[in-house]
């Protein structure tokens, strides 16, 4: 596994963390996977008020299921925020990601690949440094292959934040 943190100007940098690997199943051997696992990551800051950050990856993840013992992920999102006022900031994001579960799931009858779409809004207002009231709003999308097939959700929050050893 390695890892490089790369700092291309004052307000951009490029980190990659990734490697080679290797799982093995004792007990089911056609389930052992050997890969790539990677993550990168740019981010940039245009302006002082204004920064976004763009990522994609390909991951071994592990879950807990009666028919799979992993997954393979992978994907890309970004993300950004404005800081409308020093009080005030509007944050938005959007990831794809698509998983491959492991080779178990082909003996069940079960879903072997899952697209999921995840984007959300929000608005935070810090009325002092140590409280933030926020609201978000966000959609969440899983098709599939399985027979109980996918949904698409929709929802929005509202939260006050309290942070110690801000004055």
């Amino acid at each position: 596994k390695g890892k490089i943190d790369w700092i291309l100007t004052g307000k951009s940098r490029v980190e990659f963390l990734g490697g080679w690997v290797e799982r093995k199943n004792t007990s089911l051997p056609s389930n052992d996977f050997s890969g790539l696992n990677a993550r990168l990551t740019y981010a940039w800051q245009p302006t002082s008020k204004i920064d976004i950050t763009l990522s994609g990856r390909r991951e071994t993840v592990p879950i807990q299921s009666l028919n799979a013992n992993f997954s393979v992920v992978t994907g890309a999102s970004v993300s950004s925020n404005w800081r409308l006022t020093e009080k005030t900031k509007i944050s938005g994001s959007f990831s794809y990601l698509s998983q491959k579960l492991d080779r178990l799931t082909s003996q069940i009858s079960s879903g072997k690949r899952n697209n999921i779409i995840t984007a959300s809004i929000g608005l935070i207002y810090a009325p002092y440094p140590s409280i933030e009231i926020s609201t978000l709003a966000l959609h969440n999308s899983l098709s599939t292959n399985s027979p109980l097939g996918g949904f698409n959700a929709n929802g929005a929050t509202i939260n006050i934040r309290y942070i110690l050893g801000r004055p």
